[in-house]
């Protein structure tokens, strides 16, 4: 049984070979301008303190991103998003499986979340900056959000939108 962990984890290994990592995705969509970038830097210091390699967590730390998109949604300042969802559309077209969820669960539907809360047009709002992977994503998010449907139903029509 336990060869066969080893084995399995092995094969995903050569599955995720040549997609984009975590890393990779975080620093193409941080680098979609200066501001972004400084306002990333600034927050993972001041949250890490110089330990950010040992200490990460980036399903919580891309929430920096959400928070600049958000802002720059709610203030109308919104010249660098084409910029920003360009460089998520790009991450997402061959991404390893911890880069999806960065950007599925991460960063679409923490702005969903957040403009949830915040009562901003998530629904239609940001479709003009959408790429096509990442606005049927995020229209699969939506789906669940809305829908009735039992979980099994939902689980297995998710896919339809993400994979």
């Amino acid at each position: 049984m336990q060869e066969q962990d080893v084995d399995s984890i092995g094969q995903e290994a050569i599955n995720e070979e040549g997609k984009t990592t975590v890393d990779e995705a975080i620093a193409l969509i941080v680098n979609s301008n200066p501001e972004l970038k400084a306002y990333w830097d600034n927050t993972i210091d001041e949250e890490y303190e110089g330990s950010y390699e040992e200490n990460r967590q980036d399903l919580i730390d891309i929430i920096t991103v959400v928070d600049y998109i958000i802002e720059k949604f709610r203030s109308d300042d919104t010249s660098d998003l084409s910029a920003i969802f360009a460089n998520i559309e790009e991450a997402f077209q061959n991404p390893s499986t911890d880069a999806k969820e960065l950007i599925v669960t991460g960063i679409l539907e923490g702005l969903q979340n957040g403009c949830d809360m915040e009562q901003l047009d998530f629904r239609n709002g940001f479709d003009k900056w959408l790429g096509a992977k990442s606005k049927r994503a995020w229209d699969g998010l939506i789906y669940l959000h809305d829908s009735n449907e039992p979980y099994e139903v939902k689980a297995e029509r998710i896919k339809t939108f993400i994979d």
